[in-house]
């Protein structure tokens, strides 16, 4: 039998719209791992939320945070891989918000800890950003009265979400300076907001899945995903399942092989079905009806 990776996004993929994974679905995923089903999950998040996030799954394997940035081992707590922005690249991208009037969140990792730096919220929804990673997930923030006096060896990735009109000007800009990527894709919970993440030039799912790959020497790599900054992940896999779910990019569709791979028409822990179909594990756990149709694992 292949020895497989198995590897999902998280919010609009994994989560439900409450950016939570039911207990039914946490029950079923947990027997699967339990079974051999080789799995972990790629995000833009950071280990702060998205651990707590995932807190009723047994996880077993290392996880990749922040669109590839961090590998973090999800059972020493320790980060095995970070990829670092080089200062005079960071300083840069800092000093390109700062000439738009945006303000961005700045994560650093320094001594094992991640935290985030800030100097204002440019709007509504990046306070309420703040206050739920701070007040929920306890991630720790320190204000600067300016991201470039800040940004220096232990930069990691600047994140912002604000207007597609907003934040387009800034991401050509950004785009230019070779030392950096970034991943530029619309909000699954707000539609009208964009993230605009930028992070090293090293940095990428696809790297990080490779590293997971050769570190656990799978065969192969099947990887779910929604989203625009899925992409990367999808290139590293040898199967797909993309979300035609009513927050996801059906551009992702463009990326799929019909012959083997497969699109999901609803959301809500149908990943855990197509999961448990594909391992064959676990039959009288899930609804038995074909993929596509709506899973009520979630409800």
């Amino acid at each position: 039998m292949t020895k497989t990776l198995f590897v999902s996004d998280l919010d609009g993929t994994l989560l439900n719209e409450k950016a939570d994974i039911s207990d039914k679905a946490a029950e079923i995923l947990n027997d699967l791992i339990e079974n051999g089903l080789n799995f972990t999950f790629a995000t833009a998040r950071t280990a702060a939320s998205a651990l707590k996030i995932t807190e009723k799954l047994n996880l077993k394997l290392p996880c990749i945070l922040m669109n590839g940035v961090s590998i973090y081992d999800t059972v020493t707590g320790r980060y095995m891989k970070n990829e670092y922005i080089k200062p005079e690249n960071a300083l840069a991208v800092s000093e390109i918000f700062k000439r738009h009037n945006l303000h961005p969140f700045m994560y650093k990792i320094e001594r094992d800890m991640l935290y985030a730096v800030y100097s204002d919220f440019s709007n509504r929804a990046m306070k309420d950003f703040y206050a739920v990673r701070r007040d929920k997930y306890d991630k720790p923030f320190i204000k600067c009265s300016d991201l470039s006096e800040a940004a220096d060896s232990g930069t990691v990735y600047f994140t912002i979400l604000d207007s597609y009109e907003k934040l387009l000007p800034v991401k050509c800009e950004i785009e230019k300076n070779k030392g950096v990527k970034l991943a530029f894709y619309r909000d699954v919970y707000h539609k009208e907001y964009w993230f605009l993440e930028v992070f090293g030039s090293a940095a990428s799912k696809y790297n990080a899945v490779v590293f997971l790959k050769n570190y656990g020497a799978y065969e192969s790599i099947t990887g779910f995903g929604d989203n625009l900054n899925d992409i990367p992940l999808f290139n590293a896999c040898d199967r797909k399942g993309a979300g035609r779910f009513k927050n996801a990019s059906r551009i992702l569709e463009d990326v799929l092989d019909r012959s083997t791979d497969f699109v999901c028409v609803h959301q809500h822990d149908t990943v855990y079905e197509i999961l448990a179909k594909l391992i064959g594990l676990l039959a009288d756990k899930f609804d038995r009806r074909a993929v596509g149709e709506e899973a009520d694992i979630g409800n």
